[in-house]
């Protein structure tokens, strides 16, 4: 199970601590556990920020608050901060990708259920395709998308299988299946 562990804290001298953190990164490089780290900082509060760290598991978490480098990280992360910092542990419980789901719906309910106003829905009006299958590779917009989508369904009875989606920012790239009968 995914596992995040939230550190909160004060500092006036913010500049050193993302040089802490970035010097962390380095000397821990091949062995540190955590996958993914965020920070954000409080905008009423402008001294005030919050750590997220993403790790696999509880477990995988445990193994990187042993490595030396995360001891000696804290001990200078202590000597930055105002106060001492608090720390939550986390179990992921529930995790969406909120792109994805707008991708998804996509091929469900406009590619597979003919409900082209789902595009207007999920699709940005500055829309890019990348489609390497055809002449014009990359098209703009998403009534260029709407009608390559009625050409197909007028074309074929077809189902969309995604295999894989990765999604950063909002951006997201879909490896599908595609089957269809020729009407």
């Amino acid at each position: 199970m995914t596992f995040v562990q939230v550190i909160d804290y004060e500092t006036r001298r913010f500049d050193e601590m993302n040089a802490l953190i970035d010097r962390w990164a380095e000397q821990s490089s091949g062995r540190r556990t955590a996958t993914h780290t965020m920070i954000g900082q409080d905008r009423e509060a402008r001294n005030h920020y919050v750590d997220m760290v993403e790790f696999p598991s509880y477990e995988e978490a445990m193994k990187n608050s042993h490595l030396p480098e995360t001891d000696r990280m804290f001990q200078e992360m202590v000597a930055l901060c105002e106060g001492m910092p608090k720390f939550m542990n986390l179990d992921v419980v529930r995790d969406e990708h909120l792109n994805k789901q707008l991708a998804r719906r996509v091929f469900e309910e406009a590619a597979m259920g003919g409900n082209m106003g789902v595009l207007d829905e999920c699709f940005a009006t500055n829309y890019i395709d990348h489609d390497v299958s055809k002449a014009e590779s990359t098209v703009i917009g998403r009534d260029a998308m709407r009608s390559d989508m009625e050409t197909w369904r007028a074309a074929f009875d077809m189902t969309f299988e995604p295999q894989a989606m990765l999604a950063e920012g909002d951006m997201v790239t879909t490896v599908w299946n595609w089957r269809g009968t020729h009407k």
